[in-house]
């Protein structure tokens, strides 16, 4: 059995599912003998079948990728009326859902017909399952069609009264609007059953909402739901007219209030923040059960509470007293209902506007929609309040559904989610309530691998960000205190606070410095001091232990985070304040030390003026009228005047389309645009269907123009020829429309270009600049081009020259340029790519810039120079290219660098390019050179000048990444060249150092031969030969002695290589020190010796190699109770946590057996033992015969009970 997809729209749930169920049963069990099966001809690409219900109607269907598509009825053989075949793009993108790929359809109207079709040749369509098949639903929203989850489908379907609730991008407002669909469908225009009602608090929210059902529902039912926010909805319903109270107003009362006598006893730590919270919790019960509450539903005692209640009492009176209400806190009083209320966001409602919208609704029949982690007013849930209102009010409760996933977010963003999340929980002591997910998931397609970046407020990367902010798809989100620094930094108008950006999403959001706020460092105080604890997702607190104050700043940085849906920014210095947090989020971004550059950084094309327009046409409607206003002011350079104009055309009527199937239609209409008929009416030329994509189809209420667009854009390009009007006027209309339409009686626009060289050139210009206007020419004009060339007569030879220039820049570039297909290239691109000399000088004639980059910024000399095409990149030198110019922060030498192309450094050379040039991170071409292992270009750097010690940011120089790295011939053409092989970065890391670290041998044994210092130490004065042992490169220690290294030098702590190695247990390090002779006596500056520390580790091979080494095991060593303890409880791997009350019981005893009232004491190292219980190192020791053996156990059992025996007076030290 086969499953079958439908879309929802045509077929209903049940309306025509039920009217056909026999024939879908039998499709459904395969048996598709037993119907009256057509094959539909005339429809190429795919196989449209129909199944003959009766004499007049047929039910369409298609087999597609071993998949069942029910599409639609066809009623009286009307195939040419069909949605589908009159709509192919339709259709197309109907089954991309199932499928992910685009389908070419072609569809020959005139020769549809029906023939009778064998069931064998449907079942070799599909796989022969024995599973039961589904009927499938597919949706249609927001232009593009989806397919809902299990989950989306149980909670649109739900019985009502109901919760549904879940994270951010898990579609909660998309099934509202399904919930708001499928109810008006069933209730049809059944009187007494409007209006409905959906409602939010966020602007942003109910227009998005109110778009989208506009253009995808018809009248009547269009207009039977109301979309309002809850402040309109109270100034509707108000029954008198009354002045609304604001937080001012609240502040301002307060302040009084607590003046009065009866008030002189106020808490103090019930500041106006605290008590509007709680007023907002008090609005939805009665005084008695509000004092009732328990901590899980107020954060205050109750006794705080008994003073809430009395100042709750006296706001209401003083509003009465005013004639004031409060949107927040008053009662509805209207008798108005509504025969369903879907309430978006409700977590961020009051209880008593919980409630006011509860008793609007008829029957219960209300939808709440809450948010997990999006509680941006107050840190309580408002889940529990809501089950127990239901409970008192509708006895049944309500029907209840989770929605786990996140289908907005890319998983990358989906982790930091999660990271805030588990810092919110220990901070806050758990969830919010029980349903709240702990971890949320990312659905998004594998494909969409989305970004994280980190990035400090001072870094040269806000330089390139700034160029990406000139997009409408990437918005900044900061708190009010650093929204004008952030706008100045980025030079965008789109930013937001977390409050203003919620209902919004974009694909990229930068988040301006979300530490730097007082929340922060609170929240960060707090984790220190609770950073043991672990809490699994999904734990509350106990009842009185959470804090909830910082609850709201973790949600509003959730919110900022989940307002992106696959590239997330954050730019945040490192504060010592707000450091846990930093290192725990940076993790996340999984920052590396040392990035791998010269890989080209995405970057994102300008955004059009239509593009801002239609972004400040979204934020207006959305209330954010501030990011509007900016946008007209400060991105399009507008006047308030134009931006008040710009207000007012919002209120102007608009057509509405009927919902998908138009929408759908417009699109395929405009990506093939038909050519129009000479002999057509001018009726015909004029009606919408000759329109482009770019321009909406007129009002009725307008007079029809006298021309169409074309011929106005034709006839004022005409009257102002330039390159800016001239590149809009190409990249707007369809080239073969715009070039042979006559603007006037006179001529074409073809003519009237080629009638002049100097338009001739410009237009040239233009064609070959521009890639997007090139593919339109070469679709639409390469076969016309030689038949206007050739009409053009002697006195026009520079003109027919030129148009032959581009000719053949065509031929030639025409296919490759069509197969960039991962790119958006230039003629100039491909000709450089292709080595192609002769076509760049056509180019340079005809105008190119070849310094027009091409997607991903990249330059054509760093083409060039990847390609080591020698010539073309002096040839793009002669036509003026830049050589210094950067792909993402890389020049052409750094490229040739990287892929050792010795000619093209030399080529660069003689064309003056910079070979000192840094990347952001300060790499210059000898830098990478070096990296890559490429000693020709080292040498021919020197050859030229080029500084081989200049370092990079992290100070580190070519030296040191080529021995990091181990390429040997580059530190001896780097020696060769008198490069510094000793200089260090800040904390004194030298190529010696990174080759013992990494065990580069051979590179040691190079830095030696040219002079390089194997002894010299970092800053915590580790050398080579002590990393070499911490590593456990016993090949190393033995190249470092070979070459003369120290291997006795110590740290500043006085660690040599041995005590490190005793450390570690790095037994053949140990076994390689011994051979060459190393000092296994010498003590640490602490005193310590190798002795103590092989006794603490607990490797009795290693005690046995230093017992027959004859190490003196008879040195007491000086010490403390706190310092031995920690050397052996953090230290020592055989020591378990369970022992730890043992270990300090024993030390107690030792330090009483010994008799000292001081705070230091010494022990020996077989005492350590003692105090571990490692009898076997206590035998060991003794066995040897050193002078500890003399001193004995002090501890002895007897009887299984612990006794302390004195049986020698061991010498004082």
């Amino acid at each position: 059995m086969n499953d079958i997809y439908y879309w929802r729209h045509i077929f209903g749930d049940d309306d025509l599912l039920v009217t056909y169920k026999a024939e879908i049963e039998q499709l459904l069990a395969g048996d598709y003998k037993s119907l009256s099966l057509e094959k539909l001809h005339g429809v190429s690409g795919i196989s449209i079948y129909s199944i003959r219900v009766n004499r007049e109607t047929r039910l369409l269907f298609t087999a597609y990728k071993e998949k069942l598509c029910l599409l639609d009825v066809v009623y009286n053989h009307d195939y040419h009326k069909n949605r589908y075949l009159r709509n192919p793009g339709l259709l197309k993108a109907f089954l991309a859902k199932l499928d992910n790929r685009n389908i070419e359809i072609q569809l020959n109207t005139e020769k549809l017909s029906l023939s009778t079709c064998r069931s064998d040749e449907l079942e070799q369509q599909l796989p022969n399952s024995k599973e039961k098949g589904k009927v499938i639903a597919i949706d249609y929203y927001k232009q593009d069609f989806i397919l809902l989850s299990e989950q989306q489908e149980h909670a649109f379907r739900t019985k009502l009264p109901a919760i549904i609730y879940g994270p951010a991008g898990s579609g909660k407002t998309c099934v509202a609007f399904f919930t708001l669909k499928d109810y008006i469908q069933q209730v049809g225009s059944q009187e007494g059953t409007f209006p409905v009602l959906y409602v939010s608090r966020s602007n942003a929210l109910v227009a998005e909402m109110k778009a989208q059902w506009v253009d995808s529902v018809t009248s009547p039912q269009r207009d039977l739901v109301s979309f309002l926010t809850y402040d309109e909805l109270f100034s509707k319903h108000l029954v008198e007219k009354r002045g609304l109270a604001d937080d001012q107003y609240f502040g301002t009362w307060l302040v009084q209030a607590i003046k009065q006598p009866k008030y002189k006893l106020f808490d103090k730590t019930l500041n106006s923040k605290v008590v509007w919270h709680e007023f907002r919790i008090c609005s939805g019960y009665t005084n008695n059960d509000y004092l009732n509450l328990g901590s899980r539903q107020s954060s205050i005692t109750k006794e705080q509470r008994q003073l809430i209640v009395q100042l709750y009492r006296d706001y209401q009176s003083g509003l009465i007293q005013k004639n004031y209400l409060s949107t927040e806190l008053s009662p509805i009083t209207s008798k108005a209902s509504y025969s369903l209320i879907l309430v978006d966001e409700a977590q961020d409602f009051s209880y008593g506007q919980l409630e006011n919208l509860y008793n609007l609704a008829q029957n219960g029949h209300i939808v709440y929609f809450l948010g997990d982690h999006q509680v941006l007013f107050d840190g309580k849930s408002r889940l529990p309040y809501l089950r127990q209102m239901a409970y008192a009010k509708n006895r049944g409760g309500f029907s209840e559904h989770q929605l786990s996933s996140s289908y907005r977010c890319s998983k990358p963003i989906i982790e930091v989610t999660n990271t805030l999340i588990k810092l919110k929980y220990q901070v806050t002591g758990g969830a919010a309530d029980k349903a709240e997910l702990g971890q949320i998931v990312s659905t998004k397609e594998d494909k969409d691998k989305g970004e994280l970046h980190w990035i400090d407020s001072k870094s040269s990367q806000l330089k390139a960000l700034q160029e990406e902010a000139k997009h409408t798809n990437f918005a900044v989100i900061t708190f009010p205190e650093f929204i004008e620094e952030a706008k100045r930094a980025l030079g965008t108008p789109l930013v937001f606070t977390p409050e203003e950006i919620k209902g919004l999403e974009y694909d990229t959001v930068l988040v301006w410095r979300p530490l730097d706020v007082i929340d922060s460092s609170i929240a960060c105080t707090k984790l220190k001091e609770r950073q043991d604890q672990t809490l699994a997702a999904g734990h509350r607190a106990k009842a009185g232990e959470a804090d909830e104050t910082c609850l709201p700043y973790f949600n509003r940085l959730i919110t900022s985070v989940t307002r992106a849906r696959r590239r997330l920014i954050f730019v945040q210095d490192k504060q010592h304040p707000t450091q846990i947090m930093h290192e725990a989020l940076q993790t996340v971004f999984s920052l590396e030390t040392k990035s791998q550059v010269l890989s080209p950084i995405d970057t994102v094309f300008r955004s059009t003026e239509q593009d801002w327009e239609e972004e400040a046409r979204k934020l207006l409607r959305q209330g954010n009228e501030a990011q509007a206003r900016n946008i007209f002011l400060e991105t399009l350079g507008s006047t308030e005047e134009k931006f008040k104009e710009f207000q007012q055309t919002m209120t102007k009527p608009f057509v509405v389309l009927k919902p998908a199937e138009n929408v759908l239609e417009e699109k395929a209409v405009n990506s093939v645009q038909p050519k129009t008929s000479k002999k057509k009416k001018k009726e015909e030329v004029l009606k919408p269907q000759s329109t482009t994509a770019n321009f909406s189809i007129l009002p009725p209420l307008f007079t029809p123009p006298t021309m169409t667009r074309e011929e106005k854009a034709q006839q004022e390009l005409m009257a102002d020829f330039s390159e800016k009007r001239l590149t809009v006027v190409l990249s707007i209309f369809p080239l073969d429309i715009l070039l042979q339409t006559p603007a006037t009686s006179k001529q074409t626009l073809w003519q009237f270009i080629l009638s002049d060289i100097n338009r001739t050139k410009l237009f040239t210009k233009v064609i070959v600049n521009d890639h997007k206007i090139t593919e339109k020419f070469i679709q639409a004009n390469r076969k016309q081009l030689n038949f206007f060339i050739n009409r053009i007569d002697q006195n026009g030879k520079e003109i027919r020259d030129h148009l032959n220039k581009l000719n053949r820049v065509i031929n030639d570039l025409a296919l490759i340029f069509h197969a960039r297909k991962l790119y958006t290239p230039t003629l100039a691109y491909v000709a450089t790519l292709t080595r192609n000399i002769a076509r760049l000088r056509d180019l340079h004639q005809l105008g190119a810039d070849f310094n027009k980059t091409i997607d991903k910024e990249v330059t054509l000399p760093f083409v060039a120079a990847d390609c080591g095409f020698a010539d073309v990149l002096e040839n793009l030198y002669q036509y003026g290219a830049d050589l210094n110019k950067t792909t993402g922060g890389v020049t052409p030498a750094h490229i040739a660098a990287q892929k050792g192309h010795v000619k093209i450094i030399e080529k660069l050379y003689q064309c003056g390019a910079d070979l000192n040039a840094a990347t952001a991170e300060g790499m210059t071409p000898a830098f990478v050179a070096a990296q890559e292992g490429h000693a020709a270009v080292i040498e021919k750097l020197h050859e030229y000048g080029a500084d081989l010690n200049k370092a990079d940011d992290e100070g580190f120089t070519p030296a040191f990444i080529a021995a990091q790295d181990g390429h040997v011939e580059v530190i001896e053409q780097l020696g060769k060249s008198g490069a510094d092989l000793n200089k260090a970065n800040v904390e004194g890391f030298t190529p010696a150092f990174v080759a013992a670290q990494e065990g580069h041998a051979a590179v040691i044994e190079k830095l030696h031969e040219y002079g390089a210092d194997l002894n010299k130490a970092n800053v915590e004065g580790f050398t080579p030969a002590i990393v070499a042992a911490q590593n456990g490169q016993a090949v190393i220690i033995e190249k470092l002695h070979e070459c003369g290294a120290d291997l006795n030098k110590a740290s500043i702590d006085g660690s040599t290589p041995i005590h490190i190695a005793i450390k570690r247990d790095q037994i053949d390090v140990i076994k390689t020190l011994d051979a060459l002779g190393a000092n296994f006596n010498q003590p640490k500056r602490d005193g310590m010796t190798t002795a103590y520390i092989a006794v603490q580790k607990g490797n009795i091979s290693v005690i046995r190699l230093l017992l027959e080494k004859k190490v003196n095991f008879d040195s007491p060593y000086l010490t403390n109770k706190n310092d031995l303890f920690k050397f052996l409880n953090i230290d020592s791997r055989d020591i378990k946590s369970s022992n730890q009350k043992n270990i300090l019981l024993k030390i107690d005893r030792f330090i009483k057996r010994q008799g000292n009232k001081g705070d230091s004491f010494s022990i020996l190292p077989i005492e350590l033992a003692e105090i571990m219980e490692r009898q076997d190192i206590i035998d060991l020791i003794k066995s040897y015969q050193t002078q500890s053996r003399q001193s004995y156990s002090f501890f002895t059992l007897k009887n299984s009970s612990e006794e302390v025996t004195k049986s020698s007076i061991r010498p004082e030290p």
